[in-house]
């Protein structure tokens, strides 16, 4: 892989691990530092006490109308039996209680304290598979809970389609990994290189000795040179 490769992958993990760190810190915080939340063992009954609340919007009207209007105090009685009956009606219609699975302080306690421990993790670059794993978990747990009854659409009071969009993101990092830019990254780089094992060295076949012997070859006497004639002398 060349090293542009290298740098734009490392760039989309970084930015897919902080988005994905910011929103699950706040989430987490949110639920631990709830009023009355117990750090986090008992976020879910504020959290749907708050959901039956009014919404915003509707409560400055009506304050806005009640200090407008100089009313006595049979009017103020009225508008407070019509503030109640709307809120009560308002309750009706969302339709939802508390989930069976978040009565659990257990189950409250690990999901607030896994989104804000992995939002950190992420936002670090520090084992962001297994942070990706537990996100997941999360997620899974709440479509299955709350929000696959609702739909997808926000417009109708839905809501899985945020959780689909963080399952999207966990996958995402899960192929990605941490990259370059992470504390992981700078921890393995300071890493001593693995020593290598030693090849063994070559054994040398051994001679195969032959099971014949040879005959000892005879030595064959040397031949007899004919002797030389001498000139005859001259006469």
């Amino acid at each position: 892989m060349s090293n542009d490769s290298v740098l734009k992958q490392s760039l989309a993990a970084l930015a897919l691990r902080v988005t994905l760190g910011a929103i699950l810190i706040y989430s987490g915080l949110e639920k631990i530092a709830m009023k009355d939340g117990n750090w986090g063992a008992s976020w879910a009954a504020g959290l749907w006490q708050q959901r039956g609340d009014l919404p915003r919007g509707v409560q400055n009207a009506l304050n806005k109308m009640w200090q407008v209007r100089e009313t006595k105090d049979t009017e103020q009685q009225q508008l407070n039996v019509f503030r109640s009956e709307l809120a009560t009606h308002y309750v009706g219609t969302l339709g939802k209680e508390l989930p069976a699975g978040l009565g659990y302080h257990g189950v409250q306690f690990a999901v607030a304290w896994g989104e804000l421990l992995g939002g950190l993790a992420l936002l670090l670059g520090l084992l962001v598979r297994l942070a990706a794993l537990g996100v997941i978990a999360i997620q899974v747990g709440a479509v299955a809970t709350v929000t696959w009854a609702s739909g997808f659409s926000f417009a109708e009071g839905g809501g899985w389609g945020y959780n689909l969009a963080i399952l999207g993101m966990c996958l995402a990092i899960l192929c990605l990994g941490s990259g370059k830019f992470s504390l992981s990254f700078s921890w393995r780089a300071k890493q001593p290189p693995a020593p290598q094992p030693k090849e063994p060295p070559a054994k040398e076949a051994p001679v195969q000795e032959t099971s014949a012997k040879e005959p000892p070859t005879k030595e064959q006497p040397p031949k007899e040179q004919p002797p030389k004639e001498e000139p005859a002398e001259a006469m």
